[in-house]
């Protein structure tokens, strides 16, 4: 069996696993890296003839290419989930291997840059048309996905803002329009807010007669907000290079602000398993946390003085 012939399987597999399900984005990212790197280079390759020297050639073509040391990475890690998917009728391996990491000498991925959020970026964002979702994002720290996913309570298990209790329920994310389970399970939690951003949405929803249950943040068709759309059409025009630096921008705040780090971990859904009996614990001392939230304040003030609530 080649690799062209199993990769039909592969996919086939982790699409209908039960077990650590596989989401839609981690499936579309497989199948890129298939068509542009793997099955291009080694596709009619037999699975039986290729091992560590094999891995070895492959990736010193894969970095011939140009590609960065994460890419490579990448492909290499699904060409061994291919292997490790290849299996007989009892779940045994059609081709073992052990792999010599050593002797493959796959790159080493240094310290990546992370672009931040710039005070006059910030503001100018907070000035413009989409000011109040861009408040929402530094002011909360959740995921794009996350974001647009949120509604205006309305119960139910999905991501929702609750006036009365001043915070974001995260359950689910958005992606490419389907909303599925958040990235860990880490992020499923509560984001308590500073009470500024919660009378600030409370203004927002409000002035835009959006009902319970419906979208946080609609499009002109009453649907949720495509990430996309806002990424060409607002955010780039901005030069801020992506969402993800409203998530760092909060990160950074909070810890100057002296938050505590398993508060912080709580918030932005990032929890190790060491922390794991005090994150429970977290999730039932509310007040604790509203107090936190409160006093770490937003690190930034609205422009638009009829929002400045």
């Amino acid at each position: 069996m080649n690799f062209q012939e199993h990769s039909v399987t592969f996919l086939a597999r982790l699409a209908a696993r039960k077990r650590n399900p596989v989401k839609p984005a981690t499936l579309k990212t497989y199948g890129s890296l298939l068509g542009n790197h793997i099955l291009p280079a080694i596709g009619q390759v037999d699975m039986k003839d290729f091992a560590n020297g094999a891995m070895r050639s492959f990736a010193q073509g894969l970095a011939d290419k140009g590609l960065s040391p994460k890419t490579i990475l990448e492909v290499t890690q699904v060409v061994k989930q291919m292997f490790a998917t290849a299996t007989d009728g009892e779940g045994d391996p059609l081709y073992p291997r052990k792999w010599n990491h050593e002797f493959i000498d796959l790159p080493t991925i240094g310290k990546q840059k992370q672009p931040s959020l710039k005070p006059e970026q910030l503001a100018a964002a907070l000035d413009s048309q989409m000011g109040v979702f861009y408040a929402f994002l530094a002011g909360t720290g959740l995921r794009i996905g996350e974001a647009v996913a949120a509604r205006y309570a309305g119960g139910g298990d999905h991501t929702a803002w609750y006036p009365e209790g001043a915070c974001v329920s995260v359950r689910t994310s958005l992606w490419r329009g389907r909303e599925q389970a958040p990235k860990t399970p880490a992020a499923v939690r509560i984001v308590d807010l500073d009470p500024r951003l919660n009378d600030l949405l409370a203004f927002h929803t409000a002035s835009n007669t959006i009902g319970d249950g419906e979208f946080l943040f609609k499009n002109k068709s009453g649907h949720h907000l495509d990430e996309n759309y806002v990424r060409v059409y607002s955010l780039q025009p901005l030069g801020i290079p992506g969402f993800h630096t409203f998530r760092r921008f909060r990160i950074t705040h909070l810890r100057e602000q002296g938050v505590p780090e398993d508060i912080i971990r709580f918030w932005v859904g990032h929890a190790g398993a060491e922390i794991t009996d005090r994150y429970s614990k977290l999730a039932e001392n509310v007040e604790h946390r509203q107090e936190w939230a409160k006093k770490a304040g937003l690190g930034f003030d609205f422009p638009n003085k009829e929002i400045a609530v």
